[in-house]
Formats: structure tokens, sequence, C-alpha cells
């Protein structure tokens, strides 16, 4: 599987879970830069069912890690910070 499909699975996994509706987040500072040209953090705003917002990774595993790992946070409220904690990881 390419990168380019493994980020597609993976973004229709999170908007299966967590709605059609996101933002794509960047941030001028720190890693950012340093995680390739497919790194994306994605954010989700709350909906009816879920009272919480989601940032989430998309491209921090390489395909060639043999243990691919993206990670979420969720939140009671709007953060970019959390934008550069997903980042520092």
């Amino acid at each position: 599987m390419d990168t380019v499909l493994y980020h597609q699975k993976l973004l229709e996994h999170y908007t299966y879970n967590w709605g059609k509706e996101y933002k794509i987040l960047t941030w001028q500072k720190g890693f950012y830069d340093d995680l390739g040209d497919h790194f994306r953090i994605l954010e989700f705003p709350p909906i009816t069912e879920r009272n919480m917002w989601i940032y989430a990774t998309v491209g921090m595993s390489c395909l060639e890690d043999e243990f691919g790992l993206e990670l979420h946070m969720f939140s009671g409220e709007q953060d970019q910070m959390l934008v550069e904690s997903l980042i520092g990881c």
C-alpha cells in the first residue's frame, strides 16, 4: 500500500467515526517541517453525538513502519495549542 492510499484509508476511518467536517491545521514552529510533506493535523468539531473537539494526526507514521502510530486528542474546547502537543510527541 502506498503512502497516499494509507492516508486516504486513515481519513476514511476518521470521517466515518468523527464526521465529515474537519479542518487541516498547520503549525509554523517546532518540528512540523521535519514530519514530511504528507503530515497533517485534523481538527474535528463537536457534533450532536459527541460534544468534544478532536485533533488527530495523519501521516505521523511512515508506510514502512512495522507498527503504525497516529495520535488523537479530545478536548472540551477548541484549542490550537493541541496541534503543537501532537507535533512535539
